[in-house]
C-alpha cells in the first residue's frame, strides 16, 4: 500500500486518485481520464472530498493507494496570495 506523505503537498493543492474499485473503472472509462476521484489538501494534514453523501474533511493519511502511479497531484504554478487561499479553503469547507 501507498500512503500520501503531507511533505510533499501545500495548501491548496489538488490531488486527483483512481483505484481498482468497479466505480473508479466506470467513472475513468465514461470520462475518459486516468484518475476517477479529486481531493483539495487545506493543509496541517487535512483535505477535503466528496462522496456519495457529500463533502467530508478526512486525515491525509487515511487515504491509502494501491500504487505510487494511483495518484497525480497538481498546483498553481504561480503562488497564491494568502487572501486566495483562504478563500479557497473557505469555499471547501
Amino acid at each position: 500500500m501507498f500512503q500520501i506523505n503531507p511533505e510533499n503537498l501545500r495548501k491548496c493543492d489538488i490531488i486527483l486518485v483512481k483505484s481498482a474499485s468497479r466505480n473508479s473503472k466506470i467513472i475513468r472509462k465514461k470520462t475518459g481520464s486516468k484518475y476517477s476521484h479529486a481531493i483539495i489538501y487545506l493543509g496541517n494534514n487535512c483535505c477535503i472530498e466528496s462522496d456519495g453523501l457529500g463533502v467530508t474533511s478526512n486525515n491525509i493519511f487515511r487515504i491509502l493507494l494501491n500504487y505510487k502511479d494511483d495518484i497525480l497531484c497538481l498546483r498553481f504554478h504561480v503562488s497564491l496570495k494568502i487572501h486566495y487561499k483562504n478563500k479557497i479553503r473557505k469555499l471547501a469547507v
